[in-house]
């Protein structure tokens, strides 16, 4: 039976500096059959004081956003953190939220597929 996916970027590749907050657009998921969210957290030669987490939220209106799932990264010099989040299909919209890393600045990314048609 085909699949057919779509590509999705919730957080291209950006800087975290320490003390700000990175939110993705709202993504639509409406059209088809839930997604998959992969995310992936890069401190640099020097970790952050507090880690940077991911908190991945879910709308039924693309206005007002509910918490799904926060994915925490860590304090370590230069550690990665990956993780990926199924979205169920009964959920319309999804965003990511990276916040919370203090004294330095981490590498933030999300990316996922979303399955739109099944023949």
């Amino acid at each position: 039976m085909p699949v057919t996916k779509t590509d999705l970027t919730f957080q291209a590749s950006a800087t975290n500096t320490a003390g700000s907050t990175a939110t993705g657009t709202g993504i639509d998921l409406s059209a088809g059959y839930g997604a998959s969210i992969n995310v992936r957290i890069t401190n640099g030669g020097t970790g952050p004081t507090v880690a940077c987490r991911c908190d991945i939220e879910v709308s039924n209106d693309n206005t007002d956003y509910y918490l799904y799932r926060t994915i925490y990264g860590s304090t370590a010099n230069s550690a990665v953190v990956e993780q990926g989040v199924d979205i169920p299909m009964a959920h319309q919209f999804a965003r990511t939220v990276f916040t919370g890393n203090t004294a330095q600045s981490v590498t933030v990314e999300a990316d996922g597929s979303h399955v739109t048609a099944v023949a």
